[in-house]
């Protein structure tokens, strides 16, 4: 097993009101049903070893608020760029903040460029990239498995769909380039 140092972690429950689409899903309407991914907010955390990329300046929080759906799905679709060596760019959905991931051989650097005045406008680490692949999987599932603690329903809804689907599509497409990635 391995002790992997780059994490992602999301904290989706504290942002779901009692009404909220995804507490009701599936007895919404199917206007409700197509804006339900915009329900899906909360904390996105994503730290190195002790360092935390998305700590506040002052330390009130590690995380920065997030549409976390839009924003994992959105990276899972960013895999085939990074795995051809390509830099990317990852751009909040509800911040000013964008993190860049610049391959460079085994290893990516990592930066996050932020527009918050509670957050250091600048910070970089690098780190295997194989971490990063993990981290993905592991923080794709975690929501996965809050979403469906909030409503088991939500199982047949688009958006757990498309995360189960993002999770196996990047993992294959992992193993396919050599990643040995088969316990996530």
């Amino acid at each position: 097993m391995h002790d992997f140092k780059f994490n992602m972690e999301t904290n989706l429950s504290n942002y779901v009101k009692s009404d909220s689409t995804i507490k009701r899903y599936p007895n919404i309407s199917d206007q409700e049903a197509e804006l339900i991914n915009w329900d899906i907010f909360g904390d996105i955390c994503i730290s190195y070893d002790n360092i935390i990329l998305t700590s506040a300046i002052d330390s009130t929080s590690d995380c920065i608020n997030e549409y976390i759906w839009q924003f994992i799905t959105s990276l899972h679709m960013q895999i085939p760029k990074l795995l051809k060596g390509d830099e990317v760019e990852q751009t909040f959905f509800d911040n000013p903040d964008t993190l860049v991931f610049v391959p460079e051989g085994k290893q990516i650097k990592i930066i996050f460029k932020c527009g918050c005045k509670n957050h250091r406008p600048w910070q970089e680490l690098k780190v295997p990239i194989l971490e990063v692949f993990s981290a993905l999987l592991r923080v794709t599932k975690q929501l996965t498995d809050q979403l469906l603690f909030l409503n088991p329903e939500l199982e047949k809804s688009r958006e757990v769909i498309a995360l189960i689907e993002s999770h196996n599509k990047t993992k294959n497409l992992l193993i396919k380039h050599g990643y040995n990635i088969s316990s996530v």
